[in-house]
């Protein structure tokens, strides 16, 4: 068991800027191995509301804005960069979901899986050929759906190291991605008798 170098990052957040760089980080600083210790998806989901043929409104940093498509495009890029999700609802479709948290949880899950699943895609494109490999836990930011996404995309590139031991470079590694609760009530705090059983 000798020296080893790793490339250690959390609290990515969904944003797509991080993604990039986490998928580079083999070839840029050389590493076989790179950790993301938790936290990897965004918090928010941005309805993106069609008004017109070619109209469209969405909150952008407080500030309520109407855009067309082209404009509209810049947007969208700014929000995946922030680590925001978004979907474009037709205005029938927003006054459905709205008021009801269900369906706007299902929407999030849905944004939040077809992200996290093209990072991860992306990563393995960029580590496989190098034989570098991707290490990940989810955090207390996480919701259980993210543990269960990343169990079913685990493969030689890509290790899931929450609630087990997996080998690493001659060590061990353990994951426990869960927290004690915060005051911002996370979707993977859970109060201490729950580690201890």
């Amino acid at each position: 068991m000798g020296a080893f170098r790793v490339f250690f990052v959390a609290d990515l957040h969904g944003s797509e800027v991080v993604y990039g760089k986490v998928a580079n980080a083999p070839k840029f600083y050389g590493v076989p191995n790179v950790v993301v210790g938790g936290d990897l998806t965004g918090k928010l989901l941005v309805p993106i509301i069609q008004r017109g043929a070619d109209e469209y409104s969405l909150e952008f940093m407080g500030e309520n804005i109407v855009v067309d498509s082209a404009k509209l495009e810049a947007y969208k890029r700014r929000l995946r960069e922030a680590g925001q999700y978004f979907r474009v609802l037709g205005r029938d479709e927003y006054d459905e979901v709205k008021e009801d948290r269900s369906k706007i949880k299902a929407l999030f899950l849905e944004e939040m899986s077809r992200t996290l699943g093209a990072f991860v895609e992306k990563c393995e494109e960029r580590f496989r050929p190098l034989g570098a490999k991707l290490y990940v836990i989810p955090g207390n930011d996480d919701y259980p759906e993210v543990a269960q996404l990343l169990n079913t995309l685990e493969n030689v590139t890509l290790i899931v190291f929450d609630e087990r031991v997996v080998e690493f470079e001659g060590y061990q590694l353990a994951g426990f991605g869960y927290a004690n609760p915060t005051p911002w009530h996370t979707p993977a705090s859970y109060p201490k008798p729950k580690y201890t059983t």
